[in-house]
């Protein structure tokens, strides 16, 4: 059996759903990444069903909206893609809820992967939206030394990119990135985050767990390393203090 994911939205009184979003209405069972063979790639989940008697087919772990732009992104994980989605807030009945408006990432059978498809990331996490609409995420690189046959092991990237909207979609181009060392590859979570003075807080499984803080111009400003049991973090955030602000 396929599992997929749901967004649902509840009425915080009464308890029934409000609206909800299925990604077996809106992503093609084509598309599943098993069907990288035919790239000749032979990475992914899929081989993980046969020991699970089960296929985590999408695997969504990200799910930002955007009121300004009445959008909500999600980060499929499997699919090794970003879906901006069409949603008013303010108006559930609005029969435009839920469209599609562009899928960023490797094209696959579908062909509904309509930009970004140069920019080869896989099971990313952590999306986050700038104010000027740019995207900020980590691109964990499980598959990338399939997609790069001259990388030795797989890599880890911080990546901020500029969605380039058109009407057929988005023209993706790469503002900023940063490759990780191949020793902090994160081959799980982990995330990406745009700080105020313009540096980049870089978070990742490897080595025990360990955030950097990098500089635009790449320069490692500080690091942190957890000492966690296989390096299981999630997320980590700069936070303006350690107090609520009614309270500091």
């Amino acid at each position: 059996s396929w599992v997929g994911d749901k967004l649902v939205i509840w009425d915080k009184d009464t308890r029934e759903i409000i609206w909800e979003w299925n990604t077996f209405d809106h992503y093609d069972t084509q598309d599943y990444d098993g069907a990288y063979y035919a790239l000749g790639i032979y990475a992914g989940s899929w081989d993980n069903a046969l020991s699970l008697f089960k296929y985590d087919w999408t695997h969504l772990n990200s799910v930002t909206y955007v009121e300004s732009e009445n959008a909500i992104y999600i980060s499929c994980r499997h699919l090794s893609r970003i879906t901006k989605i069409y949603f008013n807030d303010g108006d559930y009945s609005d029969t435009q809820n839920g469209e599609i408006i562009w899928n960023m990432g490797t094209q696959m059978p579908s062909g509904e992967v309509d930009c970004g498809t140069d920019i080869d990331f896989s099971w990313q996490h952590s999306v986050s939206v700038m104010e000027n609409g740019n995207i900020v995420f980590l691109d964990n690189g499980n598959l990338s030394n399939d997609f790069d046959n001259s990388l030795s092991s797989p890599l880890t990237r911080a990546l901020e990119v500029a969605p380039n909207e058109t009407d057929g979609g988005c023209a993706a181009e790469i503002v900023w990135e940063h490759t990780l060392d191949p020793s902090l590859y994160g081959l799980a979570s982990g995330n990406t985050q745009k700080l105020e003075n313009g540096n980049y807080l870089i978070s990742t499984v490897a080595d025990g767990g360990t955030t950097l803080e990098v500089s635009p111009d790449h320069s490692l400003v500080w690091e942190a390393k957890y000492n966690l049991n296989l390096g299981l973090i999630h997320r980590a955030y700069r936070t303006s203090g350690l107090y609520p602000v009614d309270v500091s």
